[in-house]
Parts: structure tokens; sequence; C-alpha cells
């Protein structure tokens, strides 16, 4: 893994998102996975992912930000999963001990070095920008996991 390439196309996300079409793809792409969770609110793991998050509300009124019940992590690019970890910290530190699940929008590790965040239920790759789409389940190991329809 080329670390400056990961961090390119991080950034490369990133300043796509001050074209609005491309926020609105990015918003679009959470909601679609986000709908099997529709009614828990969502958390954003990072800035970036506050702004995907502003958009799919003004597209889906049901989509809600927060951290109560059981919660959705959203973030824009997953690498390390850090910012998801931190995020968890801080719903646990919040007092909230129901279930959480993770979204991001896009993969910019391998597949085979991605590993499901710990305390998340379910993590979902979900955008078109990575060829990967994979969601874990709790309790399975990474041969198990369920790849996504393209």
């Amino acid at each position: 893994m080329d670390i400056l390439s990961v961090l390119s196309r991080g950034h490369a996300t990133v300043v796509s998102h001050h074209d609005s079409n491309e926020l609105r793809q990015d918003a679009l792409a959470f909601i679609e996975a986000y709908k099997c969770r529709n009614g828990t609110s969502v958390f954003p793991a990072s800035s970036h992912a506050e702004r995907v998050l502003g958009a799919a509300m003004m597209l889906c009124p049901s989509v809600r930000g927060g951290c109560e019940g059981e919660t959705v992590i959203l973030d824009v690019s997953y690498a390390s999963g850090t910012l998801i970890a931190r995020a968890v910290d801080s719903i646990r530190a919040s007092g909230n001990s129901s279930p959480l699940h993770a979204i991001v929008l896009q993969s910019l590790v391998p597949d085979e070095d991605i590993s499901k965040p710990y305390d998340v239920l379910t993590f979902v790759v979900a955008s078109d920008k990575t060829a990967l789409r994979s969601s874990w389940q709790h309790g399975e190991s990474r041969e198990s996991r369920v790849l996504l329809p393209s």
C-alpha cells in the first residue's frame, strides 16, 4: 500500500465535495446504504462527513443527526479506521450503549487491509467510488463477509 496514493485519493474526495453534484452523489450513496437502518441517528466521524450528512438530511428528511439509541457512524473515506474508532469512543462516552453501525463512502486501502472497527455491529463501504462494496456482520469472520451487489 502506497501511503502517498492513499493520502492523494482521500484529499481528492474531500476536494470533490466543493462540487455540489459530487456532494449530492455521495449523499445519495449514503442514503442508499442507510435505507436498511432508516430511523437510526447518524453521527459524523469527521467534518467532511458532516457535509455529506447535511446534504443527505436535505435530500431525505428522515435522516437525522445525533447519537441517541442505535446509531450509524458516517465517514467519507476509510484508511485505518481511526476516525470511526474515535466516533465510537465519543458515542460510548455519552452513555449510549445501543448497537453501532458504520457506513463509509469509499475505502482507500485494498480489501485485505480492511478490518471491521471495534464495537461496530455492521460496517459498509457504500460508494461507487470504489470497487470494494463489502459488509461484515458482528461475529462473522473476514472470510464470511457479504459482498453487496453493484
